[in-house]
């Protein structure tokens, strides 16, 4: 197994907050690190899939791509969500057309003619294959579905199936989350999808870190939550709280567009909190919804971005009122995002070295950190210890 980062290396990032340093530039371009990463990393921990508001009705299916896998998350005949790899077992042919869409399936599983003919039905099972016979029972053949978990509404995939109950690392997330109601909120039905020539871990780090509000945010988002202010948690539950203070001036002239979730209490909006379920499941509050913030590795230089919205239902009766939330957080993202592509930029020199993080940065500090710790320990071979 080829190594991928060296012990200097490792210590700088896992050593402590005050002398932290960040990832080297190879864990952001090479592409051994990105399959270390697939491996050793995304297949031993809870994906977010989807959520099941996308798929109501029997047939429904979304179908998304995660490192090298592409997958299709599809509600079967017996009303269950099940996640498979979307590939014909004999010909390894894709059966969808395309990646991060919803649509609709009858009776056999899959949009394109497919190699060979084989056809199954949306649970997966083999219905027909050409000239079988006594020796090839398609009754035993299909394809194998996936360890799913369901939080909230959100459906999780674990590839490997060995890991413990995602509930269990969601107990923070919870506490937080518990005057928002998650049950009662009604997902917008379209996506909003970015394709980023960014690294995906450089999308997070933007996202659990506010320290970059007095430069990229300095006529927006500063305005509302100065960065100086800001707190990172203490990790608990696997999960990273950036606790975002709202100005009390601004925040009284601040135009939501929609009135704050009813249930929330004073502290809630209070603040802007960003959370992170460890290493996958970004979520956030904009007081009059919330955001899921899907976010997808796709190589070691690009990755998706794609954004759920939950609204309370009597929102919906104020169209306008929710574009007009929906484009100030795009506003904010693309923002981000211009920010993002310039750090892709810099990492890939051959002159970066490990950035020394800022104590503002202990977010990023948690996750890199994260990130290493559990690569090592699911395979101590990637640290070049000599």
């Amino acid at each position: 197994m080829q190594k991928i980062i060296d012990l200097d290396q490792y210590n700088k990032v896992t050593g402590p907050l005050s002398k932290a340093h960040g990832l080297p530039g190879e864990a952001y371009t090479s592409e051994s690190f990105f399959n270390a990463e697939s491996d050793h990393l995304f297949k031993s921990e809870w994906f977010p899939i989807c959520h099941e508001q996308m798929l109501v009705n029997i047939g429904d299916y979304y179908t998304i791509d995660v490192f090298s896998h592409k997958f299709v998350a599809i509600r079967g005949t017996d009303g269950e969500i099940r996640v498979m790899e979307r590939f014909c077992l004999d010909s390894g042919k894709d059966m969808f057309l395309s990646s991060f869409t919803q649509g609709h399936c009858e009776d056999v599983l899959g949009t394109v003619l497919r190699h060979k003919s084989w056809v199954y039905d949306i649970n997966g099972q083999l219905l027909m294959a050409p000239s079988e016979g006594e020796d090839f029972d398609v009754q035993s053949v299909s394809i194998p579905c996936l360890r799913l978990e369901t939080w909230k509404g959100f459906v999780f995939l674990n590839y490997d199936g060995a890991a413990e109950s995602f509930a269990n690392s969601a107990k923070t997330l919870e506490k937080w989350l518990k005057n928002y109601h998650l049950e009662r909120l009604v997902r917008l039905p379209h996506l909003t999808i970015f394709e980023m020539d960014t690294n995906w871990k450089i999308v997070a780090e933007n996202y659990i870190e506010a320290y970059h509000h007095m430069s990229i945010h300095k006529e927006t988002f500063e305005q509302v939550s100065p960065g100086r202010n800001t707190k990172v948690h203490d990790l608990v539950d696997k999960t990273i709280v950036l606790d975002m203070p709202i100005e009390v001036d601004f925040a009284k002239a601040l135009d939501w567009g929609l009135p704050p979730i009813e249930s929330l209490s004073e502290e809630d909006l209070a603040t802007f909190p960003v959370w992170l379920v460890m290493p996958f499941f970004f979520i956030t509050s904009l007081h009059n919804s919330i955001a899921w913030l899907q976010l997808v590795p796709i190589s070691a230089t690009k990755s998706m971005w794609i954004g759920h919205f939950f609204f309370p239902e009597s929102s919906y009766a104020e169209p306008d009122s929710i574009k007009q939330t929906l484009e100030g957080g795009v506003a904010i993202h693309n923002e981000d995002m211009d920010a993002c592509v310039g750090n892709q930029k810099g990492v890939s020199s051959k002159h970066f070295e490990q950035g020394r993080l800022h104590p503002l940065e202990k977010g990023v500090w948690l996750f890199d950190k994260y990130i290493l710790e559990t690569m090592s320990k699911n395979a101590p071979e990637l640290v070049d210890k000599a």
